[in-house]
């Protein structure tokens, strides 16, 4: 990795000099006792489908960057990464990608605000560009987890560490999580997600001063539902990220959250397809992947 030191727009962090390999991401993917959910998209069936689709086998060697993933996947791969190392690790967000040596001008997926406080994934290189409605009309994922060039290729993804490690402490509460179905219309095709809201509120006594929360539907025992379990989408993803409080954003409303300081936040989920003996689609759950404290 390569240390980026602190400047008037961005604080210290470390960031990967090449994008994740196959290599690093099959330890994630393979590993038996960890969560794997979505690990390889359309409709998730793991390398065969990419085979199926085209992909060249040389372009998954283990020394070649993952791609063809989707956005759920890259951040999963984080969280492992997180929970392996001890460490902080996620997506770079637009300001840090922008400051790190030796990017080039290539496009980039990065961990920034598309309706703040929502976080999302953007594409940088040649200007700063949301994943349009129209992306791919067979994702069925839209709006926030297309992985994909419309060309017919994709990007690997680069991780961010942040200094310092995760609290273990918690020292926040979740609270008045509701959720609304929308739909994006792309010509004949529609999709479906949920877009959840809620609020956070640091109960301890110091700043809290990054803090990714993870959102997911609840199943009828009122535990996370993470993916798709009965229909044809297997292990489709049905949960997403937000960051209350977010390092080296370019964006407001992402400053360190004060003690007995609350704040609004919001994720969109993609809608499950599972029927109602295994998902509550009107109940709604978060936890807490990564919590900074300020100062640490």
């Amino acid at each position: 990795m390569v240390y980026v030191p602190g400047s008037g727009k961005v604080r210290p962090f470390w960031i990967s000099k090449r994008e994740v390999t196959w290599r690093e991401f099959d330890r994630f993917y393979q590993f038996p006792d960890e969560q794997r959910v979505d690990g390889v998209t359309r409709p998730s069936s793991g390398k065969n489908y990419l085979q199926l689709s085209g992909v060249p086998a040389e372009s998954m060697e283990p020394g070649r960057p993952v791609t063809n993933l989707r956005y759920h996947s890259a951040i999963s791969y984080c969280e492992w990464l997180s929970r392996k190392t001890g460490m902080i690790f996620r997506l770079p967000t637009e300001t840090e990608w922008d400051a790190a040596p030796g990017r080039g001008e290539i496009w980039e997926y990065c961990l920034e605000s598309d309706r703040p406080p929502d976080f999302a994934p953007v594409l940088r290189g040649k200007g700063r560009m949301t994943p349009p409605a129209d992306w791919d009309d067979a994702d069925p994922n839209r709006p926030v987890s297309t992985w994909w060039f419309r060309t017919g290729h994709s990007q690997g993804f680069r991780v961010v560490r942040v200094p310092g490690v995760s609290a273990t402490t918690p020292t926040v509460e979740i609270s008045a999580l509701k959720g609304e179905e929308r739909t994006v219309r792309t010509g004949r095709s529609i999709a479906l997600y949920m877009r959840v809201t809620g609020e956070v509120r640091n109960v301890g006594a110091r700043a809290i001063d990054e803090l990714m929360l993870k959102v997911y539907y609840l199943d009828p025992a009122g535990k996370p539902h993470f993916e798709d379990v009965t229909s044809n989408l297997t292990r489709r993803a049905t949960f997403n990220v937000c960051l209350p409080a977010v390092r080296n954003s370019a964006h407001s409303g992402t400053h360190p959250l004060a003690p007995g300081e609350r704040r609004a936040f919001a994720a969109d989920l993609p809608l499950s397809m599972d029927a109602d003996a295994d998902v509550q689609l009107e109940k709604f759950g978060a936890s807490v992947v990564h919590l900074r404290l300020a100062g640490d």
